[in-house]
């Protein structure tokens, strides 16, 4: 992990440039991926409470900049195309909120960003540790500014297209527990085994089926387990889907009650799902 403090902001060329001399090289693509989410996103902007929520991208274009310019990645909405299938797997930090909010109407960017959510956002490491295989191609992309703007900027619309493979799953739903807190959503299969878990990225009781994009499959702490992002159909553009939560298969959820057999059942369903030809995917 970088070394790195949100108040050293206006310094952060300089810190770049501290991290080139220290490699002698550019950085490392994993020490800029951590500094960009884990420090800048994670522990900084996705905490920031703004009057305009459209604000969120345009307020970040000065250090996107910067860290655009020691490598070749491409920036989208936030996101760099570097390590693209864990950088869309962001979860509400459920430690400094209840439960989410209603899904807003008004459009910011993308939904696979953590841009135009008013959420704290985490990168869940842990769950994502050895022997992890990519299972999402992203495969091309455009974004739209606003006028007067540029990509780093306020934008009037973006999208990305990806291979991958995709698969109904259904929600089984929680109350929050005595204590007001957030209790994960877990995915079932139809034959209403579990899965794995999830959080939704907005307060939609009325969703009960999403469709599973599975990001990766990785040994984790409890054994074989994949990463997907739930996705619904976007209701802006035909063809298209939107993000709606992201969970994992293969993992009793923290904090809650174990479900026996749980690894079982998603490793069936894992093994199916990986040998089926990947399919394009447009997210926006």
């Amino acid at each position: 992990m970088v070394n790195w403090q949100p108040d050293r902001m206006r310094t952060l060329p300089s810190f770049i440039k501290n991290m080139e001399t220290k490699f002698d090289r550019p950085p490392p693509y994993n020490k800029l991926l951590d500094l960009w989410y884990d420090e800048i996103v994670a522990r900084n902007y996705s905490r920031r409470s703004l009057t305009y929520g459209t604000d969120k991208l345009p307020a970040i274009p000065g250090i996107a900049r910067a860290i655009g310019g020691t490598w070749t990645a491409k920036y989208y909405c936030g996101i760099w195309d570097i390590g693209f299938a864990e950088a869309i797997f962001f979860m509400r930090n459920i430690g400094t909120m209840a439960a989410p909010r209603p899904k807003d109407q008004e459009y910011r960017c993308p939904s696979w960003s953590w841009a135009p959510h008013d959420f704290p956002v985490v990168w869940p490491r842990g769950i994502v540790q050895k022997n992890t295989t990519e299972l999402i191609s992203l495969t091309g992309g455009a974004i739209r500014p606003s006028l007067g703007s540029d990509h780093y900027g306020q934008l009037r619309a973006g999208y990305v297209s990806a291979s991958a493979q995709i698969w109904p799953l259904r929600l089984k739903r929680h109350k929050p527990d005595q204590y007001g807190r957030t209790i994960p959503t877990w995915l079932v299969n139809r034959a209403d085994a579990p899965v794995g878990w999830c959080y939704m990225d907005y307060d939609e009781p009325e969703l009960l089926e999403v469709t599973a994009l599975l990001c990766t499959v990785c040994t984790g702490n409890e054994g074989y387990a994949g990463l997907v992002l739930l996705l619904r159909k976007s209701e802006r553009f035909e063809g298209a889907y939107e993000r709606a939560g992201s969970g994992t298969v293969g993992v009793n959820a923290p904090g809650t009650f174990q479900m026996a057999g749980i690894r079982e059942v998603a490793a069936q369903w894992l093994y199916a799902i990986v040998r089926i030809p990947p399919v394009h995917v447009l997210l926006v």
